[in-house]
């Protein structure tokens, strides 16, 4: 029993989930300890380290271990020694470029000359530093992979917390990272080659294989990345550091709502994609589930948002992040989105190609129009302008797969079941927001009627399943 559970995926939910935890409460915590202007800084920082080995193409070589570890042994070693090497280099491209443009990079991002350095080599150890753990898992190894990286993510979390404890200074939390991921890269590097996998020997012949499998994977990563993240890229350009730390933190990411349309859509696209091509009507009802299954979860939550932003807000990062509020409000409108499962059916149907170029067209639109409201109008609006793009982006890809499917639209959607939801959760809306003047306080409010919200809505939800069963 030990052994099959080893052998599936529980090992790596697991240990990823204490990771994702952990960061997910860092912030919450910083809040209280930094001020504004510094979590602006920490999110600027971090904003741009996650973007830059996208913008190097750097991630692709390690995505692609999961490919080449399913050759044979000596094929398969050989792969992933030329993977580690294009991933150094493309790594090493980082510090290459971005060294001499420091000044640049620092009027460019609002950061400090010095934080421009931990930047660099942060985005540059943050791809080799994972090999280890990566191949490990693309080699069946799914316990030890995940828990190397859990190691160093508890570290990295335990290092801000008391740096921000005992220094309260915001550099430190970049030298911090930089130390513990640069210990990270020389143990995954030294590891990896004492098992064979670590070469500085180029193979032309492999590396050239290896990089024209990798592009499309790494191109379609980074304007998927470019735009879902351009509104904070081009507002932290504009903003002070303390009013990107309001902004940042407005638009919260709730990781159980980003899992609930993973989930479903990976359940869907094996459905379309085994079930007989005369079989239409069946695709469709598949379809059509998977918003029903998706809406449970998304619409309360969005009304949940939309609700108690402000209570949310002062509860996560204390009430001298207020500001915040607005752009949750707004910010919860992008969940709804998620109710279109725009690239199933390409996906099902081998038709990947269309998922980049729809990609590509509305990832070039958002940087220009979000670029112009960020000139002309106030944050809130180019939050607006942005989500604006992510509906069109969704909806274009929903009408590509109606069209692959030679479905229509009208019959993709299940109305009646998003209708009862949405009903269920405004008539909960009503009676949450009459009962406010009955308390003492908004929190005290928030406290009491954010569990009733839940409770009843499931209480209904579970009633109306039961007679239908």
């Amino acid at each position: 029993m030990l052994r099959k559970l080893k052998s599936g995926p529980w090992p790596m939910f697991m240990l990823s989930s204490f990771s994702s935890v952990a960061n997910l409460y860092l912030p919450i915590f910083l809040a209280r300890t930094l001020s504004p202007e510094q979590m602006g800084v920490y999110k600027i920082f971090f904003l741009y380290l996650g973007a830059i080995p996208f913008l190097f193409l750097a991630g692709g070589p390690l995505n692609s271990v999961y490919y080449w570890a399913g050759k044979p042994q000596q094929e398969r070693d050989l792969y992933l020694q030329q993977c580690f090497l294009l991933a150094l280099l493309l790594s090493l491209g980082i510090m290459l470029i971005g060294l001499p443009l420091t000044t640049e990079i620092a009027n460019f991002t609002n950061l400090k000359d010095t934080s421009i350095y931990y930047l660099l080599f942060g985005a540059f150890v943050a791809v080799p530093s994972s090999f280890y753990s990566e191949t490990k898992v693309a080699l069946g190894h799914t316990v030890k992979g995940p828990l190397f990286d859990t190691i160093f993510e508890s570290l990295k979390v335990l290092c801000f917390v008391l740096l921000a404890i005992y220094t309260k200074d915001i550099q430190n939390l970049f030298i911090g990272f930089c130390a513990i991921f640069a210990v990270k890269f020389l143990i995954s590097t030294t590891l990896k080659f004492k098992g064979g996998h670590v070469t500085l020997l180029p193979n032309k012949v492999r590396l050239k294989e290896i990089w024209l499998y990798c592009l499309p994977i790494s191109l379609s990563g980074l304007v998927t990345f470019a735009t879902d993240k351009i509104d904070q890229f081009v507002l932290s350009a504009y903003l002070a550091a303390d009013q990107f730390a309001f902004y940042s933190m407005g638009c919260l990411v709730v990781p159980p709502l980003y899992l609930i349309e993973m989930s479903v859509s990976r359940v869907l696209i094996p459905k379309l994609a085994s079930t007989d091509q005369g079989e239409s009507r069946s695709k469709r009802e598949y379809f059509k589930t998977a918003i029903s299954d998706t809406a449970v979860i998304i619409i309360p939550a969005f009304f949940g948002l939309w609700i108690f932003s402000e209570q949310i807000v002062t509860l996560l990062y204390t009430d001298k992040f207020i500001e915040s509020a607005k752009f949750l409000k707004v910010f919860a409108f992008s969940y709804l989105i998620f109710l279109m499962p725009y690239d199933a059916i390409p996906r099902a149907t081998g038709k990947t190609k269309a998922i980049f170029n729809l990609a590509l067209i509305f990832g070039i639109l958002s940087v220009s129009f979000v670029s112009i409201a960020a000139i002309n109008f106030s944050a809130i609006e180019v939050l607006i302008v942005s989500l604006i793009f992510k509906f069109f982006s969704r909806f274009a890809g929903l009408i590509y797969s109606s069209r692959v499917m030679k479905w229509k639209i009208k019959d993709m959607i299940p109305w009646q079941p998003l209708f009862k939801i949405t009903i269920t959760c405004i008539f909960l809306h009503t009676l949450c927001s009459s009962t406010r003047h009955l308390f003492k306080s908004d929190m005290t409010w928030f406290y009491f009627c954010a569990p009733s919200f839940a409770i009843l809505y499931f209480v209904i939800l579970a009633r109306k399943f039961k007679q239908k069963g």
